[in-house]
């Protein structure tokens, strides 16, 4: 397991959904409290949207000083291209 900062983020918002909601967001990795039921109501949901919003418009940095940069971070550019088979040149 790889530290990673938004995994650390998500962690610091399951906590404070847990505080204001009462329950953890199902879409996001349950690993912050197993005792917490996931959002399932209709007023849990609308909870959970706006404090999600809420969470992540914030200064997160503010919210979760605890959640250093990773030492090494990797990321990739995903693009699509295509191009039509057989070209002309593949029957030369």
């Amino acid at each position: 397991y790889k530290y990673r900062q938004m995994n650390c983020f998500f962690l610091c918002f399951q906590r404070s959904l847990g505080r204001k909601c009462k329950c953890q967001d199902q879409s996001i990795i349950r690993f912050y409290n197993d005792s917490l039921p996931g959002c399932e109501s209709l007023e849990e949901m609308t909870c959970d949207l706006k404090e999600y919003t809420n969470f992540f418009n914030s200064d997160i940095s503010q919210e979760c000083g605890e959640c250093p940069l990773e030492c090494n971070q990797q990321d990739f550019i995903i693009s699509t291209s295509y191009s039509t088979y057989p070209t002309k040149s593949y029957f030369k």
